[in-house]
């Protein structure tokens, strides 16, 4: 293949990415489970089922409560994610043990 090929073969995979990444912050379920797989989590990332509480915090966001995700370092249940909202766009603020 000739430089020019790979070169756009290259950028249409990382704005692949990119938009993936865009538009999966629009969901708070995409958001942990991004959380979850970036911490070397995969498995539990599909496996856990996430719910939303309906608790609103002014200082860490909204409650969401998720399974199956645990500290390595501690072995503890962290089931909590407090998310904000930023624009259209969701991220985790804050993740621990059952509040």
């Amino acid at each position: 293949m000739s430089r020019r090929r790979n070169l756009t073969i290259t950028i249409a995979i990382i704005l692949l990415i990119l938009a993936i990444l865009v538009l999966g912050s629009l969901s708070p379920q995409f958001v942990i489970r991004s959380y979850m797989f970036t911490s070397l989590q995969p498995i539990h990332s599909f496996q856990s089922t996430i719910t939303n509480l309906e608790r609103e915090d002014p200082r860490y966001g909204h409650l969401y409560n998720a399974t199956k995700f645990v500290d390595k370092q501690t072995g503890n249940q962290l089931e909590a994610f407090y998310l904000k909202k930023l624009g259209p766009f969701w991220r985790v603020a804050s993740v621990g043990g059952a509040p």
